[in-house]
């Protein structure tokens, strides 16, 4: 009987993975001894990177989408399909659209994190991120539309996806305010939960004073409480208020829900060993 492999995701991590595995044990996958599979709810891979340069109109959605069957080795075998439930205890997979379950005997959990906007009154109302297509696309518009005020990019929602995007957004609308003339008439601040720009002391020591030259305004210790879209103003637990034509966030993140009903972990994340991320409340994942 073959050994299976499961890769749940096929995002970045879950196709890198895929493919590495299929070269490393090509031997075995071919002599019948091994399995790989990877499942995941879309047909096409989605390289999210590409949203922030959307927002900017130097990219299409479409730009960062590959059917993932000409990215995924031959030798993986690929399941377009949505894992409804995880049974550990049996080492097996229910699927939305099959039939029956997949079993499993390694599953490797790559599921990625979701938007949780909701977590914070206000943001999903009052606020537009690039951490989604609908809205990069959203960003986009208003970004296009302004022509003078105050744009805020606030990272409300640590750890988040991509750490360096939000300096990226913050010096490319800086220059792309230049370039079309506009930047004398729009002020850009930017915000950040903890005492520097960056989590890494280095980034940040890096960064700040580019910012400073570039006439960007920071806030840090601002841990974004609530928004109010109607008077446009976001609010920090320390207390300070600012207020804005155009808020950009970066809002909260979760992992997914099949984690949490599976007790793998809390808030869609599985409780790991971080030397080895094995998870540590289940056998082989």
């Amino acid at each position: 009987m073959s050994h299976s492999i499961a890769v749940l995701g096929g995002g970045t991590g879950g196709t890198v993975l895929a493919n590495d595995l299929a070269e490393r044990l090509a031997p075995e996958i071919d002599a019948g001894d091994v399995e790989v599979t990877l499942i995941n709810d879309d047909p096409d891979h989605v390289y999210k990177p590409v949203w922030l340069y959307v927002a900017f109109g130097q990219r299409e959605p479409a730009d960062g989408r590959r059917p993932l069957s000409d990215l995924v080795d031959d030798r993986v075998d690929l399941v377009i399909d949505r894992v409804t439930e995880i049974d550990t205890d049996d080492k097996a997979l229910a699927l939305r659209d099959g039939t029956g379950s997949l079993a499993y005997d390694h599953l490797v959990v790559a599921t990625g994190s979701t938007l949780a906007a909701d977590e914070v009154p206000g943001l999903s109302e009052g606020s537009h991120d690039y951490y989604s297509e609908s809205g990069a696309l959203d960003l986009r518009d208003e970004l296009l539309s302004m022509t003078e005020g105050h744009l805020v990019l606030s990272v409300v929602g640590t750890p988040h996806m991509c750490p360096a995007a939000p300096l990226e957004f913050a010096f490319m609308a800086d220059d792309w305010f230049r370039e079309r003339g506009l930047r004398d008439d729009v002020d850009v601040t930017y915000t950040y939960p903890i005492n520097r720009v960056h989590g890494n002391p280095h980034i940040g020591e890096w960064a700040e004073p580019i910012m400073a030259e570039r006439d960007i305004d920071t806030e840090t210790f601002f841990n974004a409480e609530s928004i109010d879209p109607d008077a446009k103003t976001i609010t920090s637990m320390e207390g300070t208020e600012l207020d804005y034509d155009l808020l950009a966030a970066i809002p909260p993140h979760r992992g997914v829900d099949v984690v949490d009903e599976a007790g793998l972990g809390d808030r869609g994340w599985v409780d790991v060993d971080k030397h080895t991320l094995e998870a540590e409340r289940a056998d082989d994942v």
